[in-house]
């Protein structure tokens, strides 16, 4: 979650019980450092993860001109 808002995405995520809207909270507001970025962003690679980031939302953009 932290990883996705650090990228500028919006994670749309369901919950079912009251304790898991509190750790969405915290998750999705939690400030990850850019080192931490990185080193997932690394690792990431080491597999083969695609992350697409917030560009993957490009083509619903409205282009200013």
């Amino acid at each position: 979650m932290a990883f996705c808002v650090a990228k500028g995405i919006v994670p749309v995520c369901g919950c079912r019980k009251p304790y898991q809207v509190d750790d969405l909270y915290a998750a999705a507001n939690a400030k990850l450092t850019d080192s931490e970025i990185k080193l997932l962003e690394n690792e990431a690679d080491k597999i083969n993860v695609k992350i697409l980031g917030s560009d993957m939302f490009r083509f619903a953009v409205k282009k200013n001109r």
